[in-house]
């Protein structure tokens, strides 16, 4: 009897002893993970044995970022035709369209966020966002802002009436007319002249202030308004037959001005190779896209005069 308890007693020993040996090598086993957003991990290996090695791994996160395996939410604010939403809330307009079709091309899925663009531009110096909708290169925002390519570009013009065969082709031409204007930031010195009296500025401030001046145009409250070309064609496509009458005059105010899209240096921070190469990425699809006549085809469902090449790239015509 004491013997059957010995043997008994030695076997549950052994037992224990594997047990204890199995689960330390359990617990001693390293949690491979990768970073792929702050605060966020996605874990590799969850079994006892490593599937993949960290050098092996195949996540598109390891490789690119920001990481394609979450949408890009970007913000952007309503401009039609550059950027709008329909009648389903669904954002829409070239900009939109041109910067979702590239960035598809690349992995990606974008989602866009409302946001006055004043306060975009501010987000860009933050690394809350990793780009935002394609605005205008300048006025000290390349320190903040890595732009791409040209993605489509602005060109301010003036508009009268359609039977007004006047023609202007400096400042001094416009004396004695009133001219509508917003509180944009028009370059070429056009507000600068208007407040030093080579002509009358009618200011309006609005959410859509490019349809008061259509309407002040028409019924006789002012001679002439600046509006974006592409703007305006839409806007008079848009509220035909009501805007029919009236017509641009060719002469910029100031040469067409770029719009591309910008990338936050700040959200790129300690990342600035993978800054250049997620820009250069953009580029190149860009490129190709133009180049296959995409871009142009987008321009005309809008009803946007934007010159491009023979190549689909975005040509600056001039202006005073």
């Amino acid at each position: 009897m004491k013997k059957n308890i010995g043997y008994f007693g030695a076997l549950l020993l052994i037992v224990g002893l594997l047990y204890s040996r199995s689960f330390f090598l359990q617990n001693s086993i390293p949690d491979y993970s990768v970073t792929t957003k702050a605060g966020e991990q996605a874990t590799c290996v969850t079994t006892t044995v490593p599937a993949i090695e960290p050098g092996q791994l195949t996540d598109s996160d390891t490789l690119t970022f920001p990481p394609k395996s979450q949408p890009l939410v970007l913000p952007s604010n309503t401009y039609p035709p550059f950027n709008l939403k329909d009648e389903t809330g669904r954002w829409r307009g070239a900009d939109i369209e041109i910067v979702e079709a590239v960035l598809g091309r690349m992995g990606y899925r974008v989602e866009w966020v409302e946001i006055p663009f004043a306060r975009s531009l501010e987000e860009m110096k933050t690394a809350k966002f990793p780009a935002m909708a394609p605005c205008v290169v300048g006025g000290g925002r390349e320190e903040y802002i890595f732009f791409s390519a040209p993605v489509s570009s602005i060109f301010s013009v003036l508009w009268k009436k359609k039977r007004d065969d006047f023609s202007w082709h400096t400042y001094d031409d416009l004396k004695g007319r009133v001219i509508g204007a917003s509180y944009y930031n028009y370059g070429a010195g056009f507000l600068e002249a208007g407040k030093a009296g080579q002509f009358k500025l009618d200011m309006v401030a609005a959410n859509a202030p490019e349809i008061i001046h259509f309407r002040k145009l028409l019924q006789n409250k002012i001679d002439m308004f600046i509006c974006e070309r592409s703007v305006g064609l839409y806007l008079r496509t848009k509220h035909a037959p009501e805007f029919d009458e009236v017509n641009y005059a060719p002469t910029g105010v100031g040469p067409a001005r770029p719009f591309c899209f910008a990338v936050s240096r700040k959200y790129f921070e300690g990342r600035e190779k993978q800054m250049h190469e997620f820009v250069d990425a953009f580029n190149r699809e860009l490129a190709i896209f133009s180049r296959e006549g995409e871009r142009i085809k987008i321009f005309d469902k809008y009803h946007m005069l934007i010159p491009v090449d023979d190549q689909g790239m975005i040509v600056v015509p001039g202006g005073i």
